[in-house]
């Protein structure tokens, strides 16, 4: 059960990561173009 806990709360920090990450990349894409 702590192995599920432990991929779990990875998986929903990589969601949360991307949530933030994936707007300032696109407007950084943008810029760029």
């Amino acid at each position: 059960t702590d192995l599920k806990h432990l991929v779990a709360d990875l998986s929903l920090e990589v969601y949360r990561l991307k949530k933030t990450a994936i707007p300032p990349l696109e407007g950084y894409n943008g810029d760029s173009a």
